[in-house]
């Protein structure tokens, strides 16, 4: 299973493009926090978001706004311009979720896909318990 979780603060200014077919795609860095009181480490985590998710992150968010979000890493290699093979990780975000208390709203989720049928509410059901099969 490929499935990673973050906690942290969006670590700069966010700019949205978009392909020629009119996908969004954002581009944006998390800073997570490790280590201990006295020597706390910084890790910086490369994450993609694309489609709604890529608009309302853009939208919604700002540089030094803390994001909870889900995704899975996604490895590649490129060849730098000395000639040197590099190789990147990035988290494509699935999931997202507005937790910064200064945040007027309540903490939202927003899941990737509509057709997700995990992130979707569960409608209300009246049903008798006699009606169950088992």
């Amino acid at each position: 299973m490929n499935r990673v979780t973050l906690m942290g603060h969006i670590g700069r200014e966010l700019t949205i493009k978009y392909t020629d077919k009119q996908l969004a795609i954002l581009n944006f860095v998390v800073a997570t926090n490790d280590g201990t009181k006295d020597k706390p480490e910084t890790n910086w985590h490369n994450c993609t978001a694309f489609g709604k998710s890529a608009e309302v992150i853009s939208k919604y968010f700002k540089k030094g706004s803390k994001i909870l979000l889900e995704g899975k890493l996604k490895h590649s290699s490129y060849d730098h311009k000395d000639g040197t093979k590099r190789y990147k990780t990035d988290v494509i975000c699935d999931k997202f979720e507005f937790i910064d208390p200064k945040s007027k709203t309540e903490s939202m989720s927003f899941p990737s896909s509509e057709n997700d049928p995990f992130s979707a509410p569960t409608p209300d059901v009246d049903f008798n318990s006699d009606e169950i099969p088992f």
